[in-house]
Order: C-alpha cells, then structure tokens, then sequence
C-alpha cells in the first residue's frame, strides 16, 4: 500500500477535528456555556444509539 502524501494526512486530520468537533461539542445548551455532542444525544436512544455510536467509532478507526 503506498504511503499517503502529507497533504492527504492534513486533509484526514481535518476532517477527524470536523468529526471531533461534530460528536464531542456540537450543541450548546442554552443559557449556558456548556456544549454536549451529538454522540450524546444519539447515545440516549437505546440500541438505535449504540449502534449509530458504533459506526461513527469506527469512522475513525477507518481514517487512522
């Protein structure tokens, strides 16, 4: 497998900080200076959320 160029890993870091961004500090709460993320509301479904946790996990996995 070839080595990817420095401009493709920058390009993953980037999108792996979107995702981080996405899932860990996406919604703020208001009246607050608190952000919860996606992954968390998602999470609260059960079953339905786990599995959608399972896949964006594994997003990252496929990045690195």
């Amino acid at each position: 497998m070839a080595k990817p160029t420095e401009a493709q890993q920058r390009a993953a870091l980037e999108r792996l900080e979107k995702f981080s961004r996405f899932t860990d500090s996406s919604i703020g709460i208001p009246f607050t200076k608190f952000q919860i993320g996606a992954e968390a509301i998602i999470g609260l479904v059960p079953l339905v959320g786990d599995a959608a946790g399972l896949v964006m996990s594994s997003y990252v996995l496929l990045e690195a």
